[in-house]
């Protein structure tokens, strides 16, 4: 056994806390005055303690007898805890005295603040150096805390004295330690981390202005001049208001300087007086936004003079609108011709520039009343900024604007109105020039009308959320009762859909029920099961013993790709295996699963929860997602629960506001215009809330620019954002640092996270953005080309890895305008979704593909034709061969390959296999070409794999017709084909098995052709084929057609047997047309065992048949009139027969046209009149056909 494993670590830093060989006991000691024992006797180790002086400090009302009484109680518990499995104890007992002592088994983390290594520290020796950078940094987040905290002994006023001593005492230490720590981390390069330390030192002593001038000097270095400039004005003001005083004039002066420089600064001059602040240089062109002013004078004059006067005008206009850059943070560019730009949004002064270009407009449209009057025009939007003026559209449409403006009007772009808000200042009219210009005109402000209605609100947990929640609340008590439910939170982002969610969760875990939370992330949307995987990790340690075991085995399964010969199988393995763990989830008590951001989750999680809640029967479980309004939601027979939020109203908002300004900095006008801003969205409420409680006044600013700003206060460590941003809404760390070796990438990320930019996640590889639009924001403050260079890098550092999702890889490419590798990466990713017969992922990957292929400018062209094949397929698996998207695919392909002159043998082969899929889902379009197609297959087949698909379709299409023995013929050389062919080849079109669906028709024909015997044979071989094979499409195709093949022989718990699971698989699997038809089939065995008591389950089957596959209802309906028979329903059974004759007509399905013409025999004697002579034309007509299955049926026997 090693040290470690017997190791005694005693926490006295933050809540006391003892653990023995990493397990926790510390609640083995049972009283609190034992942790002020064992705290007292760790401050001064080494040492004997006399008991009496114990006794009376801990004791100081009690008798000395009964005192030491009480100290003997308490020791005894402790050497129990403390002796337990060490070879030497660190605790020392004698008749008098005690004391706790060194041993190398005993660790305190109070060694981190023993006086001769902060005296090392300070003297800077070089291993307490490496000490400090190397051991205390990455703990001193942790000895931040209080020393014992918690822990007060009423009564004991010479332990709370010493007690606040020592906390004193530590505090200085531990200030101590991290201001040499800070100095060192900047030193040593480490300018993110030094930055962090730097915020807590002043987190710990507010009033230090050496602390805040540490901290401002950083920010300044890493180029963040208005955090620099905030944290010397938040000293200022803490000062004034706690102490009445002001802090030393050389801050003052630093102060001063920093603030007057900022308006050079933004006008691209270096600060003065600021040589120990290195310049950090950054691109020459800057994306943002900003507001942008044209001023225009007059210039009406021909003559000289008169030219002379209006030039004077613009200087003289001009110098005007220097003195209001200088005020108001702008930033003005020479005069040209008549007139000149000034601009607002730059550099440090991005606060409002909306409202600041409104401003400045006002004050030189008044200053020039009395002369010329001027035209302005304002456009708000993106800028391109760079050292030498403004690029991009926004400069000349605010000239536009001008030009179109009258003597004495301010236009401007639809575009302002928005972050200029509901101020009572201004006032917006069409301006009658065009649809996106404005006239701005300004008027004396009105009373606030919301004000006295704030006070009529109390604090809630979540601001006007209490009726959504109450709907919550509901369902979940309906899950506790046994009745599943399926809630969908939908609303815009930043709407508070998380919020909500995560607040019921938090309640009903603070309640102790089970709640998981799991989270989509768009960067692993085109990758199967993802979200599934990540939150059933997530979940697992938390999890019973057989969700917990089902959890593991899905984990595996997904890590493990398939085999190509088990695809099927290994999918269907999956759905189980999540299934159990959602069963074994809530099998033992209710649970609340949480699924977050649904709309960013990939196809197969969604098909996959989806198929979960359409199979809830009795589970103790409430499925909670939340999902964009835009988002659609599918479900497979149980729809959700769908509560959509909106933004707050201007009552709630307030109410909102006032939780979150505790302190009341915000006045009247400022919450108004907040609420005015945020458009009642909770996050922009809380991100201008914030921003105004740090400045002390609001800042006039749009919620876009805050997050732009923000950003912009990471300095140089903001590429490190704007590639996680590239990565996506999560990113993983280890990506970042690879692309990125020179950054301190934890570090930065630390500091990002105490911006409130990402999550503090714990996990160190993983992080995330705190809300979708912040993601947004740093992506968009790169420029086009800096986006695609990141996608380049982020493809090319997943090219190197060999487990790298091709969907993921395929995104980078693309938005890396890398065509090639891009068209690449969606083919892998859709061959990858098809083995694992994700056929929504496949379908979409494949038409990615697709998409870049038939763009022109890409040169791509000659792989569409293959890509339209794939596409076509996986369209017509997840949409069932009723898919007209499916039948467009394959009809392109074919019409293009049919039109060439000389086909090469390639294109001969893409002709057929545009034929062999129009062929799949031609009589799903209501197109009767099923045998012309196959004819043509026949006629263009060459070689046994093609040879096997034109058997399959003319023995299908033969089938239809009625001319069993010429279809059984061509059924049996495809079932000899298939038999020699491999399995890649029986799959080469998609995923079905070409040979299965030919055994499939090839039982039902015998069937009906009488041979019972051979047909029995035929389906097993045909089922066992379909298993082997593992493609579950394929598998219920086969199911399908055996209960048909029992049905016809009447074996009713046969149909049963094969109906019930082809059922299950479609209803799970995603497949409308076989979940219809073997529904129908189990509702007439039901009915023929007089267990059926009524007809709209088979009504509602039918329906959803006929929108599966148009013109595949014949059987649907001959099932169906064969079930009313069977339920003595004779009138209605006469009418859908009639229905069903025309179709047989329409479509020659006179595969059952006997059938019909037997079973309208029966009604026709149920009404009471002679139904002989149809009977007889159904015989005959069985008879011609060689029918003789249904000949001794009971549809054409009396």
């Amino acid at each position: 056994m090693s040290v470690h494993d017997l190791c005694l670590h005693l926490q006295l830093i933050g809540p006391p806390q003892l653990q023995r060989a990493g397990q926790d006991v510390t609640t083995d000691i049972t009283y609190r005055k034992g942790w002020a024992l064992l705290a007292y006797m760790a401050m001064h180790r080494d040492r004997w303690l006399q008991r009496t002086s114990l006794a009376d400090l801990l004791w100081p009302d009690l008798p000395r007898e009964a005192a030491l009484t009480n100290l003997r109680q308490v020791l005894n518990n402790l050497r129990r805890v403390v002796q337990t499995g060490l070879p030497a104890t660190p605790l020392g007992c004698e008749r008098e005295r005690i004391g706790l002592f060194t041993t190398p088994e005993f660790r305190i983390d109070l060694d981190e603040f023993c006086e001769h290594r902060a005296l090392a520290v300070a003297q800077g020796k070089p291993e307490a150096m490496a000490w400090l950078l190397n051991e205390f940094a990455p703990r001193s987040a942790h000895l931040l805390d209080e020393f014992l905290q918690g822990i007060h002994l009423p009564g004991c006023p010479a332990f709370d004295d010493w007690l606040d001593t020592t906390r004193s005492h530590l505090g200085r230490v531990r200030r101590q330690l991290l201001a040499h720590l800070c100095t060192a981390q900047a030193a040593a390069g480490q300018d993110a981390i030094a930055l962090v330390t730097a915020s807590r030192l002043c987190d710990l002593d507010p009033l230090d202005e050496t602390a805040a001038m540490r901290l401002a000097g950083l920010r300044m270095n890493s180029g963040d001049r208005r955090g620099a400039i905030l944290a010397l004005q938040t000293l200022e003001r803490q000062l004034a208001a706690e102490l009445g005083t002001r802090p030393g004039p050389e801050f003052q002066q630093q102060l001063r300087q920093w603030q007057s420089n900022a308006a050079d600064a933004t006008a691209g001059a270096a600060p003065q007086g600021s040589s120990k602040i290195p310049t950090i240089t950054g691109p020459q062109l800057e994306p943002g936004w900003g507001a942008v002013l044209y001023v225009l004078c007059s210039a009406e004059n021909a003559t000289q003079e008169g030219l002379e006067q209006d030039a004077q005008h613009l200087l003289e206009v001009h110098q005007r609108a220097a003195a209001l850059a200088r005020r108001l943070d702008g930033r003005l560019l020479a005069p040209a011709g008549t007139g000149f730009l000034l601009g607002f949004g730059f550099a440090a002064a991005q606060e409002g520039s909306a409202l600041r270009s409104a401003l400045a407009a006002r004050e030189l449209m008044s200053a020039d009343a009395g002369t010329a009057p001027l035209c302005i025009g304002i456009g708000f939007g993106p800028v391109v900024r760079s050292t030498s003026g403004l690029l991009g559209p926004l400069p000349e449409q605010a000239r536009r604007l001008a030009r179109q403006a009258r003597h004495g009007q301010i236009l401007a772009n639809q575009a302002l109105r928005g972050p200029c808000g509901v101020t009572p200042l201004i006032r917006w009219q069409d301006s009658g020039a065009d649809a996106d210009a404005l006239l701005l005109e300004w008027h004396t402000p009105l009373e606030n009308p919301c004000h006295d209605a704030l006070t009529a609100w109390g604090s809630r947990p979540l601001a006007g959320r209490s009726k959504p929640l109450q709907q919550l609340r509901q369902a979940w008590r309906r899950a506790e009762a046994g009745h599943p439910q399926w809630v969908v939170l939908q609303g815009e982002a930043g709407v508070g859909k998380t919020a909500l969610a995560m607040a019921l969760g938090q309640a009903l875990r603070e309640e102790g029920q089970h709640v998981h939370a799991w989270r989509c992330d768009l960067s692993h949307q085109h990758e199967p099961f993802a979200s599934v995987r990540r939150g059933v990790e997530l979940s697992l340690t938390d999890l019973a013993d057989v969700a917990a075991q089902a959890a593991c085995t899905l984990i595996a399964l997904l890590e493990t790709p398939a085999a190509e010969e088990a695809a099927g199988t290994h999918a269907r393995n999956v759905l189980q295996a999540a299934f159990d763990v959602l069963d074994g989830m809530c099998a033992h008590a209710p649970i609340l699963l949480i699924v977050d951001d649904l709309h960013w989750a990939d196809q197969a999680t969604r098909d996959l929860l989806a198929g979960y809640a359409g199979q809830f029967g009795a589970q103790t479980v409430m499925l909670l997602t939340t999902a964009r309004k835009d988002s659609a939601i599918e479900y497979a027979g149980t729809a959700p629960l769908i509560i959509e939020l909106e933004g707050l109203p201007a009552r709630d908002a307030y109410r909102m506001l006032r939780q979150l300004d505790t302190k009341g900095r915000l006045g009247t006008h400022q919450r108004e215009r907040i609420i005015a801003s945020s458009g009642g969205i909770p996050l922009f409420i809380e991100r201008l809330a914030l921003a105004g409680q740090e400045e002390g006044a609001l800042p006039l600013l749009s919620v876009h620019e805050l997050l732009q700003l923000e950003l912009n206060r990471l300095g140089p460590f903001r590429e490190v954002l704007q590639l996680a941003a590239v990565i996506g809404q999560e990113f993983r760390v280890d990506l970042l640092a690879r692309i990125l070796p020179n950054q301190n990438i934890p570090a930065v990320l630390h500091l990002a996270a105490t911006h409130r930019l990402i999550l503090d996640t714990g996990n160190p590889e993983i992080g995330i953005f705190r809300h979708a639009l912040i993601r947004d924001a740093a992506y968009a403050s790169l420029l086009d080309s800096q986006r695609r260079t990141r996608h380049a890098d982020v493809a090319a550092e997943l090219a190197r890895q060999p487990d790298a999702n091709p969907a993921e890889r395929a995104f980078h490419h693309e938005a890396a305008h890398q065509w090639h590798a891009a068209l690449e990466a969606w083919r892998l990713a859709g061959q990858a979704a098809s083995a694992l017969e994700c056929s929504s992922d496949a379908l979409l990957h494949f038409e990615l593909a697709l998409h870049i292929a038939r763009t022109p400018e890409h040169s791509l062209m000659d792989q569409a034709p293959a890509l339209g094949l794939a596409a076509g397929h996986a369209a017509m698996q997840c949409q069932g061969y009723g898919s007209t998207h499916a039948h467009g695919l394959f009809q392109a392909i074919h019409d293009e390959m049919a039109a060439l002159p000389a086909p090469t043998p390639a294109q001969r082969t893409t002709l057929f296999e545009a034929l062999a899929g129009l062929y799949m889902g031609s009589g799903s379009q209501g197109r009767n070409q099923g045998l012309l197609i196959a004819q043509r297959l026949n006629h263009l087949a060459d070689g046994p794999a093609q040879r096997l698909m034109a058997c399959f379709a003319l023995g299908n299409s033969l089938f239809w017709r009625g001319r069993f023995k010429d279809a059984l013929a061509a059924q049996e050389e495809g079932i000899a084909l298939a038999r020699a062919l491999g399995r890649r080849v029986r799959h080469t079109r998609g995923a079905d098995d070409i040979g299965v669906l030919t055994h499939a028709f090839h039982c039902w024909t015998l069937a009906l052709l009488g041979r019972h015997h051979e047909a029995r044979a035929s389906a097993e071989a045909g089922l066992e084929r379909a298993r082997s094979a593992g493609n579950t499409h394929s598998l219920c195709f086969m199911l399908t057609f055996t209960a048909a093949m029992h049905w016809t022989a009447r074996d009713d718990q046969a149909v049963l047997e094969h109906a019930g699971l082809a059922t299950r698989l479609a209803r799970r699997h995603g497949f409308p047309l076989w979940h219809s038809m073997n529904a129908l089939f189990s509702l007439w065995a039901q009915a023929h065992q007089g267990k059926l008591q009524g007809i709209a389950p088979a009504l509602d089957a039918v329906g959803t048949l006929q929108q599966a596959y148009r013109s595949g209802t014949s059987t649907a309906r001959w099932v169906l009139a064969d079930t009313l028979l069977t339920l003595r329903r004779t009138d209605e059974a006469a009418a859908l027969l009639r229905v069903v004759t025309e179709d047989v007509e329409r479509y020659q399905d006179y595969y059952c046209e006997s059938a019909i013409l037997g079973l309208q025999a029966r009604c026709e004697d149920a009404a009471g009149r002679s139904g002989t002579a149809l009977r007889r034309r159904a015989r005959a007509l069985a008879e011609l056909q060689g029918a003789h299955g249904l000949l001794h049926s009971t549809w054409l026997t009396p």
